[in-house]
């Protein structure tokens, strides 16, 4: 079925489609028809949650959150559904119901592991690499780091990350997979993370849409760092119906970071999944990168690792005082190895 021409509509074309649709191969129009045809139609809906599955099992991610949970693993756990359900059983309105709804989510850590596993989270950081090497960044914010898909990929990569995220299921899988790899991950909770904290970096991916006030989580990160990442924010941001999102249009957002002085960078089609933004008067030539700057190296690297086998690690606590969850604020100024 050519991608180009399919129109979604009915429960057979929508599940041909399955494969181009998590892989972000469809023209937008169809990806969103497709999307709408998910949503309204549960046998289609199931049939979508059991495809990720089946894709996310056998991989690295997969085996890993199998081992991680042990006992308390279930398999073809509909996340999506049950976080949305749980949300709306807690009702959270304070900003802390809010948090310690996140504190204790197990459907988060389901909901992000299998996105990212099956291959329907975008390639963003094999994007970013190429930029941020050219942009010459070294310290790195993982705002919202969920189960560090990109914390510990930055690391290998030779950058130093601050992990940032509430102490919760997802973060004691981000320590239990940084153990196995003999790696120190340094989180803090978003309340705690107040500059100086010397990074140059802002990473927000799929986070920016979880903040009901952004000027209040981010405002004194804003005015300590030179680069914000984020997902597109003209493509791609309609996944999720979850109740705890609050979307602002691209314009606002726009505004937003302009009260920082940050400008949004063109994107081109190697950066087709990212919005870079950059303090107004930087070096126009230092951010011209070309296509070729998506180097398939970069690609190669973070499929290498995503395919490395599972080993047995110990699980730490995740209180906020834990091993490998930070109380202080300071930067960690190297990308650390565990010592025995």
């Amino acid at each position: 079925m050519d991608v180009h021409t399919a129109n979604p509509s009915t429960c057979l074309e929508t599940r041909r489609l399955f494969r181009p649709f998590c892989a972000h191969q469809m023209p937008a129009d169809a990806a969103a028809r497709l999307r709408s045809h998910l949503d309204a139609c549960p046998g289609c809906w199931s049939a979508w949650n059991a495809y990720r599955w089946h894709r996310a099992l056998d991989t690295d991610l997969g085996r890993a959150l199998r081992d991680f949970l042990g006992e308390d693993f279930v398999p073809f756990h509909d996340s999506s559904k049950a976080l949305a359900a749980a949300w709306d059983a807690a009702a959270p309105t304070t900003p802390r119901q809010r948090a310690d709804f996140f504190r204790a989510s197990t459907d988060y850590l389901y909901n992000s592991t299998i996105w990212t596993a099956s291959g329907n989270r975008p390639p963003y950081l094999a994007q970013a690499l190429p930029v941020l090497r050219r942009l010459r960044a070294a310290g790195v914010i993982d705002y919202g780091c969920g189960i560090g898909a990109d914390t510990l990929s930055l690391l290998h990569a030779g950058f130093t990350v601050l992990a940032c995220d509430y102490s919760s299921p997802s973060t004691d899988f981000l320590h239990w997979r940084a153990a196995r790899d003999d790696v120190h991950v340094r989180t803090v909770e978003p309340g705690r993370l107040v500059p100086p904290h010397g990074a140059d970096t802002l990473w927000i991916i799929d986070t920016l849409d979880h903040l009901p006030e952004p000027h209040t989580a981010l405002g004194e990160v804003l005015a300590a760092v030179r680069i914000v990442i984020t997902e597109n924010l003209h493509h791609g941001r309609g996944h999720g119906n979850q109740r705890f999102h609050h979307r602002m249009t691209p314009d606002a957002l726009c505004a937003f970071f302009a009260t920082y002085g940050f400008q949004a960078q063109p994107t081109i089609p190697a950066t087709r999944h990212l919005t870079v933004w950059l303090r107004a008067g930087h070096d126009a030539e230092q951010v011209s990168w070309s296509a070729k700057a998506a180097s398939s190296a970069a690609a190669s690297e973070l499929r290498a690792r995503a395919l490395r086998p599972a080993r047995t690690a110990r699980v730490p606590g995740r209180s906020p005082g834990s091993p490998g969850h930070e109380t202080s604020t300071a930067f960690p100024t190297v990308a650390e190895k565990k010592r025995d």
